[in-house]
């Protein structure tokens, strides 16, 4: 988990295998996704759409992570 879209960010977390995060942002080129991610059983208030892209503001953790990590399963 990085603190921006590329390996030159400072890493901020690790996700363990099969951890369940919410896609919010991508890179322009799509290889690095903007997530949040529960802390128990919260969900960030990010299981609804928006109408218009805004900084993220719940109590979930945040961060991104390369494409290649995740696996989208719904959406």
């Amino acid at each position: 988990m990085r603190s921006g879209p590329g390996r030159t960010f400072a890493s901020v977390d690790e996700l363990r295998n099969g951890q369940v995060v919410y896609v919010c942002d991508a890179s322009k080129d799509g290889t690095w996704l903007g997530v949040v991610y529960a802390r128990g059983n919260e969900n960030g208030g990010v299981t609804s759409p928006i109408a218009k892209k805004q900084p993220y503001s719940g109590n979930c953790k945040q961060g991104w992570v390369h494409l290649g990590w995740v696996e989208i399963v719904a959406g």
